[in-house]
């Protein structure tokens, strides 16, 4: 059926019945999310063998989508644009391994964007026109909250979940639990924070989801700082920010935050003054003590931060707790209220901070200076360890004040790699050689740790180009946060940009490409985003029957 507001939700059969195409789409939302536990709880998906099970899998739901839906939604430009960017990435990656030193990484490398490109269109048909845009995006952040629910339950309940004493030493004691690698499960942590926030400052989300959402984002919190991964912060801030400039609702989601960061600072307090949980982790009866009193007092603060938010959602003028969605423009009741009161307490802090100064200026300012001076020494001393690789890297929650590791190096290679080949690169794979020829430090690693240099220095300005088209088509879904989109609310689709930027900052600075774990939820979440834009068309769902209506939901 090809017509009026039924259109799409059921399919005729040959023998005259009819096919409910409604629970196709549920179907493959859940099948996406289901390969994104599968990606998390496979060492995070990077071994060849796991990327190519989730790849497989994803075919076929795709192929069994295309043929059961009678029309097949097209998504917005992006989408397409970011869909056609992997699918090049996966054919320029094969087609290097005629000139890779390592024709094997070559190959797999394609069957790794590969998987990825079968992941991302199933995420986009799963979407449709935006109608189950929002359930995508939910069960996505469902996902990544349970990582981190998973992984601090295996450093505080040890027995509970147990895990590889080899490789919890080989990490310095820096949780890595289910992803098997730390700074990918902290870029987990932080896009979880960044969503969670959206979300719990949704003014038409339920109010037990967004209570819930605050309680998975204290959860994150306290997970994002046992993996004392420095660039997992400073990416978790930045997403923050971004959803602090995008957000049309900045005092609300500010006031989330604020709920999700106090209770996740003093989980943190509580667990940074024992080192059997946070810098190595002792024998199993001590960690397991210690992590029982910190789990009671997580489980308090996680429950009391859903307190706050859920009071916090009640009391808030014009909301809709049932999760009901508006149609064209709706100012709240009281909304109007907020820019009256918002200069009303900047007028009084700054009468505040008047009599302040005026009562102890002197002494402020000296205070300030030796600030000033003091911070600057700091990133002085930070950037030169950052430069000097030969440095032993700092242990435990010494990380977190200092920046030595090999980094430096791992760049100073990928870029004299792509000097000597800037077309085509040295092909897919062929870093890790490049690593050993030109190293100066006897570590041994394998990638470049940035996603952006390792494809100049693999694959040249070609791959560059490409990277930079799905780089283009993944950021662009942040202008869902400010337009009307076709099923999801601004706070959701605020959720999904916010954790996409996470990603983009992370994989900057690290190789979350090599780990599905990591990077399909960012897709996922893209997906979403560019099937709820205006610009498709069709749809099995039914986008033309309803698609000025959708379009006018926020």
């Amino acid at each position: 059926m090809h017509g009026g507001r039924g259109e799409g939700r059921t399919r005729t059969r040959r023998g005259g019945g009819r096919v409910p195409l409604e629970p196709l789409h549920v179907l493959a939302c859940v099948l996406v999310a289901g390969l994104l536990v599968l990606a998390a709880w496979t060492s995070g998906g990077y071994f060849p063998t796991d990327v190519a099970l989730i790849g497989v899998v994803a075919l076929v739901g795709l192929a069994l989508l295309v043929l059961v839906l009678p029309r097949v939604a097209v998504p917005s430009g992006p989408g397409l644009l970011t869909l056609t960017g992997i699918v090049a990435l996966a054919a320029w990656s094969g087609l290097s391994a005629a000139w890779s030193p390592d024709p094997v990484a070559a190959t797999q490398a394609m069957i790794r964007a590969g998987a990825y490109a079968a992941v991302f269109a199933l995420a986009l048909l799963a979407a449709g026109t935006g109608r189950h845009a929002a359930l995508l995006v939910r069960l996505v952040v469902l996902v990544l909250v349970a990582i981190c629910v998973a992984a601090v339950l295996s450093r505080l309940r040890p027995f509970l979940i147990p895990t590889d004493p080899g490789l919890v030493s080989f990490a310095g004691g820096r949780l890595s639990y289910p992803i098997s690698y730390w700074n990918g499960l902290g870029a987990i942590a932080a896009m979880a924070i960044v969503a969670t926030a959206a979300l719990a400052c949704d003014p038409q989300g339920r109010r037990v989801e967004r209570a819930l959402a605050a309680a998975g984002g204290t959860v994150a919190t306290l997970a994002l700082y046992l993996t004392l991964s420095r660039a997992s912060i400073a990416a978790a801030l930045l997403g923050l920010l971004v959803l602090a400039v995008l957000s049309p609702r900045r005092v609300r989601l500010l006031g989330s935050a604020a709920i999700i960061g106090a209770a996740g600072a003093v989980a943190v307090l509580v667990v940074r003054g024992s080192p059997e949980l946070v810098d190595m982790p002792g024998a199993l009866d001590v960690q397991s003590r210690e992590g029982g009193r910190a789990l009671a007092v997580l489980v308090a603060l996680a429950a009391g931060a859903a307190a706050v938010q859920w009071v916090v959602a009640a009391l808030e003028p014009g909301t809709r707790p049932t999760g009901s969605r508006s149609r064209g423009r709706h100012v709240p009741v009281g909304a109007q209220r907020v820019p009256v009161v918002g200069i009303v307490a900047g007028l009084v802090l700054a009468l505040v901070g008047a009599a302040g100064y005026a009562a102890a200026g002197e002494r402020l300012e000296g205070r300030v200076a030796d600030g000033v001076f003091g911070a600057r020494s700091f990133v002085d001393r930070q950037y030169d360890e950052f430069l000097d690789s030969s440095a032993a890297p700092a242990r435990g929650q010494e990380r977190l004040s200092e920046s030595r590791s090999s980094r430096s190096e791992s760049f100073r290679v990928a870029r004299e790699t792509f000097a000597d080949a800037p077309l085509v690169g040295v092909g897919a794979g062929g870093y890790r050689v490049a690593w050993f020829e030109r190293r100066e430090i006897t570590e041994s690693i394998r990638n470049a740790h940035s996603l952006p240099l390792e494809t100049l220095a693999e694959l040249g300005l070609v791959g560059g180009a490409i990277l930079a088209m799905i780089l283009a088509g993944l950021l662009s879904g942040l202008r869902s946060v400010r337009v009307r989109t076709r099923g999801l609310t601004r706070a959701q689709a605020a959720a999904g940009g916010g954790a996409v930027t996470v990603w983009v900052v992370h994989a900057a600075l690290d190789w979350d490409w090599q780990l599905a774990g990591v990077t399909l939820p960012a897709l996922v979440l893209a997906a979403a985003l560019h099937s709820s834009l205006p610009g498709g068309r069709g749809g099995g769902e039914g986008s033309r029957g309803r698609g000025r209506g959708a379009a006018a939901t926020s």
